[in-house]
């Protein structure tokens, strides 16, 4: 579910292995400061098999300006964070802005993938190597 005039929100992603792993989150940034989106506080909910709530992450921050190496020019590109643990089974991912921006939070893309092949992969993506 989706709040599109105020950003906030959830999806629903599945692990289907018998393990972690680790949820990278694309998402819209612009640059120079300030960013036209939010801050977004982003956190997983672990649920068991009957849909009931079982864990709750820490809420990690989504900073919405672009990578450094843009710093200083006028870019509109998505940026990707490693932004917790999905545990085996069915997680919501909620969503929360922290303030108000002329655009809205964008969620670009969701990757469910090991640490190791995450890690390989976001550091070759610009704004993948930032966290």
């Amino acid at each position: 579910g989706w709040d599109g005039e105020r950003g906030d929100g959830w999806i629903r992603v599945v692990n289907p292995t018998d393990g972690p792993l680790a949820l990278y989150l694309g998402y819209m940034t612009t640059s120079p400061r300030p960013s036209l989106y939010p801050i977004t506080k982003v956190w997983i909910e672990s649920l068991d098999d009957d849909g009931n709530v079982v864990d709750v992450s820490d809420a990690f921050v989504l900073d919405p300006n672009a990578v450094s190496d843009y710093e200083n020019a006028k870019v509109h590109i998505s940026r990707i964070a490693n932004v917790g643990v999905v545990h085996p089974g069915y997680s919501f991912v909620r969503f929360q802005q922290v303030e108000q921006t002329e655009r809205p939070f964008r969620l670009v893309s969701v990757m469910i993938t090991t640490e190791s092949v995450g890690s390989q992969l976001s550091a070759s993506i610009p704004g993948g190597n930032e966290n």
